[in-house]
C-alpha cells in the first residue's frame, strides 16, 4: 500500500508544474541535478506537494470525532470542519486541482489499490463526509475532487503516519520525476531558460517622466 502512494505524485509536463519549472529554469544556468531537485522541492508547502496539511486537519477532525463513529458523529464532525473553513475563508487541503477539475485520476488510482488492501477506516468515512459537507456550501459550483495530496493523506493517516511524516513522504514520491526531468533538461543542453514574455506583465505605478535633475546652487 506504501508503495503505491510512493507512485502518486511523480510529476506531470514542466509547463503545468511551478515545481518542476523552477527546477528546470535553476539547472538551465547551473547544470547540476542536486540544484534543481533542490529547487523543485522548494516549492512543497501549502499549495502544492503538501498531504500533510490533509494529515493535520484529518488527525484534529479524529479527536474531535473522540469514540463516536456513528453516521451521525462523523456526519457532525464533518460539518463543522466544512463551516468553519469556509467561515474563515480556508479552502479544503487536499481537495481541487487547478488542471484536473472533475478528477483527480491519481488520486482515484491510490484509493483503488487502498480499497483491495481494505485501508477504508474512519479515517476514509470522516473525510469522504468533510469533502461532502465543504462542496455542499459551495452552491452552484463545480464539486471539488479530491486530489492526490488528500488521497496520499487519507491512506497514511489510516496506516497511522503523523503529517511530518507524511511530509517527508510526498517528497520521496516526487523526486523520481524531478530527477528525470532535470536529466533531461541538462541533456538537451539548452541555456538560460526563462518564461515566454508574453506571460509577464507588468504591475507597478504607471509610466511617469523623470523629475529633472536639480543643479547645485551657487557657491
Amino acid at each position: 500500500m506504501f508503495e503505491a502512494v510512493l507512485c502518486g505524485l511523480m510529476s506531470y509536463p514542466a509547463a503545468r508544474g511551478p515545481n518542476i519549472l523552477a527546477g528546470r529554469i535553476a539547472v538551465s544556468v547551473h547544470p547540476d541535478p542536486s540544484v534543481g531537485i533542490l529547487a523543485a522541492l522548494s516549492c512543497a508547502g501549502r499549495r502544492t506537494i503538501s498531504p500533510e496539511h490533509t494529515g493535520e486537519m484529518l488527525s484534529a477532525a479524529l479527536e474531535r470525532l473522540g469514540d463516536d463513529r456513528t453516521d451521525a458523529g462523523l456526519s457532525a464532525v464533518a460539518a463543522a470542519v466544512a463551516q468553519e473553513r469556509r467561515d474563515a475563508g480556508a479552502p479544503l487541503p487536499g481537495a481541487g486541482h487547478p488542471e484536473f477539475t472533475d478528477q483527480d485520476l491519481r488520486a482515484v488510482a491510490v484509493l483503488a489499490v487502498a480499497r483491495r488492501h481494505g485501508v477504508e477506516g474512519t479515517a476514509s468515512r470522516l473525510h469522504d463526509a468533510i469533502l461532502a459537507a465543504y462542496n455542499a456550501l459551495r452552491p452552484g459550483r463545480r464539486p471539488l475532487p479530491l486530489n492526490i495530496d488528500g488521497a496520499m493523506a487519507r491512506v497514511l493517516t489510516e496506516l497511522g503516519f503523523g503529517p511530518p511524516q507524511m511530509y517527508v513522504a510526498g517528497l520521496i514520491s516526487f523526486l523520481p520525476g524531478i530527477g528525470a526531468h532535470m536529466l533531461e533538461e541538462i541533456e538537451s543542453g539548452d541555456r538560460f531558460r526563462m518564461p515566454a514574455p508574453d506571460r509577464e506583465d507588468y504591475a507597478g505605478p504607471a509610466r511617469r517622466p523623470v523629475p529633472p535633475r536639480a543643479r547645485p546652487e551657487p557657491g
